[in-house]
C-alpha cells in the first residue's frame, strides 16, 4: 500500500530472517530478501532503529562480520534505547563471541523492557550454557516451563541442558517433548524405536537417520540432523551435516562456537575449517564447558 513506508521494510526483514532461522525453507532462498528489507528500510529512513537491528542480525547471521554486526545493533540501540529487540540482537551477536557477561546483560535490558515472550528468559539460560553454567540454566528453564510448558524454544533447550549435565532419561523426555510439540510424529517413533534399541545414544541416532531420510526429498536444517548425531556419537556425521548446513546459509551456526553441544567435535581439522570460515576469534574450545555446574 505504502513502498516507502520504512518500519513495514524493517518488519519483513525478521519475517524472512524467521522462515531460514528455523528451518522452515532453505536459508539461501530467503535471505536476500531479508537482507535487501533491512536495507530498503535504512535507505528509506537513516534513522529508523529496526533497520540498523536487522541488518546487524543479517551482517552477524549471514555475513559473520561480527565487528560490522555490532556497529549496526549498536547504532539501532542508539537511536531507540528502548528497543527490546535491539538489545536482545546485541545480546545475541556478543553471546556468539562467547562475552557471555555482555550478552548477559543486554539479555536483561531486552527482559526489562519487554517480559512477556518467553525467548527473553531462554537468551539467559543460553548465557549460562555458554558459560558451564548448567544448573542455572536448568533451573532458568524449569520456571520458563512452569509459565509456558507448550513454548517449543524452552524446551528444545532444556534438552540440550540435561545432556550435558548427563541426565540421559530427562534429556531423552524434554527432546521427545520439543518434537512433540512440533507434531513430528515420525521423528518422535524414531526416537522411541532407537531407545528401545540401544538407549539415549540409540534414540538420537534413530531420529538422525530419519531427518537424513527426509531430507532426500525436501529441506532439512543440516544443524539439527547434525546435533542428533554429535548426541549420538556420531562426530564425523555431524561435521559432515554441519557442512551441510554451512552451504545452505543456515543462520543458526552463528552460535556454532558457542554452544557446547559442538565439543565433541573440536579434535576435527574439519570442524576447526568451518569455525574458521565463519570468523570466529579462535578453533579452541571453551574451558567453561568441562566440569562446571553439572
Amino acid at each position: 500500500m505504502d513502498p516507502a513506508f520504512a518500519p513495514a521494510w524493517a518488519a519483513l526483514s525478521p519475517s524472512y530472517g524467521a522462515l531460514a532461522y528455523w528451518g522452515h525453507v532453505r536459508p539461501i532462498e530467503v535471505v536476500p530478501k531479508s537482507i535487501a528489507a533491512a536495507r530498503k528500510a535504512i535507505e528509506l529512513d537513516e534513522t529508523l532503529a529496526d533497520g540498523h537491528c536487522w541488518l546487524g542480525a543479517a551482517t552477524a547471521y549471514v555475513y559473520r562480520d561480527w565487528a560490522a554486526a555490532e556497529t549496526e545493533v549498536k547504532r539501532a540501540i542508539e537511536l531507540n534505547p528502548s528497543s527490546a529487540d535491539a538489545h536482545e540482537t546485541h545480546g545475541k551477536v556478543l553471546v556468539s563471541l562467547r562475552r557471555t557477561t555482555e550478552a548477559m546483560e543486554q539479555f536483561r535490558i531486552a527482559r526489562g523492557l519487554d517480559p512477556f515472550p518467553p525467548i527473553r528468559s531462554a537468551l539467559v539460560a543460553l548465557c549460562f550454557l555458554v558459560s558451564g553454567r548448567y544448573q542455572e540454566a536448568a533451573d532458568q528453564h524449569k520456571r520458563e516451563i512452569e509459565i509456558a510448558p507448550d513454548f517449543f524454544i524452552t524446551r528444545w533447550a532444556y534438552w540440550r541442558v540435561l545432556h550435558r549435565q548427563g541426565r540421559s532419561a530427562e534429556a531423552l523426555s524434554e527432546c521427545k517433548r520439543s518434537y512433540g510439540i512440533l507434531n513430528d510424529t515420525e521423528v518422535l517413533q524414531a526416537l522411541e524405536q532407537g531407545e528401545q534399541q540401544s538407549g539415549y545414544a540409540g534414540a538420537m541416532k534413530a531420529a538422525a537417520q530419519t531427518l537424513e531420510k527426509r531430507a532426500r526429498t525436501k529441506y532439512v536444517a543440516g544443524n539439527e540432523v547434525a546435533r542428533l548425531c554429535a548426541f549420538a556419537g556420531e562426530n564425523a556425521r555431524a561435521v559432515e551435516w554441519l557442512e551441510t548446513a554451512h552451504k545452505d546459509g543456515d543462520p543458526r551456526l552463528h552460535l556454532l562456537w558457542a554452544e557446547p553441544d559442538w565439543e565433541p567435535l573440536y579434535g576435527n581439522p574439519r570442524f576447526q575449517n568451518l569455525l574458521r570460515k565463519l570468523g570466529f576469534p579462535s578453533v579452541e574450545k571453551s574451558a567453561a564447558w568441562s566440569g562446571q555446574g553439572r
